[in-house]
């Protein structure tokens, strides 16, 4: 049964992360967020239903309403982004529409020493300065796979923060691959790209690892200019050239005026295809 929850979230993700690989702006109307300040705004009644035009466009409604997709059996996914405040953490807990539990942050300090917190209200949370797309991605999930248990690791992606992990850390990995059985991890989520090389062979190694135990790893197929992990005329491996991850490109879902339009490849997801 955990298995069958698993892919069946799987199938899920899949679809959504279609929809949540924009930067901040390619989400559900509801879900339009810029950078999220002190107040955070909470899924309507249409993204609970799953009646969004992002989700009826990738049949994500008809994958949950004809599945019957229930998450009784807690299934854990590790969403690996930009940052989680306390106000967000509370708010995708506690909004009937799109709820699951987040059961820790992991994140480094300014130290180099490693941190996980359980705790909503840890003061330590409201030092973050970027954020608001990991609470995008994980408000997408929630819609669809209700009550899903969520640890979040903070990268410091840009270094506008006081703390969180450099992009291609290995602590995140080791940290992850042992814990995954004590956390009864399942999944991996990570829809973000950035300009660096994952060639260090004990990176690679724990990627392994996690595969073999079982652990599916998705994320997203590429960004913007990054056609075939190439940008600008330079050659990068992301975490997408490897097969023991997941990729996953995105369809537009409506045209918008900066250049998306409906049903083709959208512009911030290159490694998808046309039809």
């Amino acid at each position: 049964m955990k298995m069958e929850k698993t892919i069946a979230i799987l199938i899920i993700i899949i679809i959504e992360l279609s929809a949540v690989s924009g930067v901040y702006i390619i989400l559900p109307k509801e879900l339009i967020l810029g950078r999220v300040g002190t107040t955070v705004p909470n899924p309507s009644v249409n993204v609970g239903n799953l009646q969004d035009k992002a989700y009826t466009y990738t049949g994500a409604d008809i994958v949950v309403h004809e599945y019957e997709i229930h998450i009784d059996d807690y299934v854990t996914i590790v969403v690996i982004d930009d940052g989680l405040t306390s106000t967000e953490w509370k708010a995708l807990e506690q909004n009937p529409e799109a709820n699951v539990d987040v059961v820790g942050f992991l994140t480094e300090t300014s130290s180099g020493s490693i941190k996980y917190i359980t705790n909503p209200n840890d003061d330590y949370l409201d030092d973050q300065n970027f954020h608001g797309h990991g609470f995008a991605v994980i408000s997408m999930i929630a819609a669809v796979a209700r009550d899903v248990e969520v640890i979040f690791v903070d990268l410091d992606y840009l270094g506008y923060d006081p703390y969180g992990f450099e992009y291609g850390e290995y602590k995140i990995w080791n940290w992850i691959n042992t814990n995954q059985a004590t956390k009864d991890i399942d999944i991996i989520s990570w829809s973000m790209h950035h300009n660096v090389d994952f060639t260090t062979s004990s990176i690679l190694q724990k990627w392994t690892s996690l595969k073999n135990k079982g652990v599916i790893m998705l994320t997203g197929a590429g960004k913007f200019g990054n056609y075939m992990n190439v940008d600008r005329g330079i050659s990068y491996k992301y975490q997408s050239y490897y097969t023991d991850w997941y990729a996953v490109g995105s369809i537009d879902h409506e045209t918008r005026s900066y250049g998306s339009t409906k049903n083709q490849r959208s512009w911030f997801s290159p490694l998808a295809t046309d039809d």
